[in-house]
């Protein structure tokens, strides 16, 4: 079934040469992927006080815990289950990329990250969650369906753990004082601290890819 339908998106793609390259940039910009819905996870934890780390139940530093547990869960995944090639490095197509030699589809991390910060807006504001997800669904995910980065189920595979995943975290109790150290860490170093959440807001938008290159970069040299 899967096959049949990257052989169709394949034909649609030469169909349509005009439209193509509109999904090749939505495909490639960060800015209107993970940019989008930073901004939305920041306007739906808007704290009620001055605090924005400790207030609201720590919605921010628990969504920074699910997003680090989702790339965590994603990027075992993808090395422990058997390799599955991406629909276009088994088609001649011009999207097949290097960079994605030998890396396996299942799960989409994309997927993951993207689904756990639009479940993150959901469970703040549910006005501003439909928003996240349905523009995860039709402007991040969808487009690498399309290109043939992803098959179906790698994204769906990729919502539902991305769901999964930010749910338990919300949901889980903090551990027995983190309430009291995040405020603390909050009052005393407040100018670092958003930095570093800056930085990690930053990458979290970008997919990770430079963190990504660094590791790379690093066990290439130690290998």
């Amino acid at each position: 079934m899967e096959a049949s339908i990257a052989i169709f998106l394949s034909g649609a793609r030469e169909a349509t040469p005009g439209f193509t390259p509109v999904v090749v940039y939505l495909a490639d910009s960060y800015l209107l992927k993970g940019g989008v819905l930073m901004a939305l996870l920041f306007i739906a934890a808007a704290p009620a006080r001055r605090r924005f780390f400790s207030s609201r139940n720590l919605h921010i530093p628990r969504t920074a815990g699910a997003i680090f547990i989702s790339m965590l869960v994603s990027r075992i995944l993808q090395l422990t289950l058997p390799h599955r090639d991406r629909p276009i490095m088994t088609q001649a197509s011009e999207y097949a990329d290097a960079y994605y030699v030998g890396m396996s589809s299942f799960p989409s991390d994309h997927a993951m990250l993207m689904t756990t910060i639009a479940t993150a807006i959901l469970i703040r504001n549910r006005t501003l969650g439909l928003i996240a997800i349905g523009w995860t669904t039709a402007a991040i995910l969808a487009p690498r369906v399309y290109l043939g980065l992803h098959h179906p189920t790698d994204i769906l595979a990729g919502m539902v753990l991305g769901a999964g995943i930010c749910w338990a975290v919300m949901r889980a109790p903090p551990p027995p004082g983190f309430q009291a150290m995040v405020e603390r860490l909050e009052t005393k170093y407040s100018a670092p601290l958003y930095l570093l959440a800056f930085l990690f807001a930053v990458e979290t938008a970008r997919n990770f890819s430079d963190a990504r290159a660094a590791a790379r970069m690093v066990l290439d040299m130690v290998t």
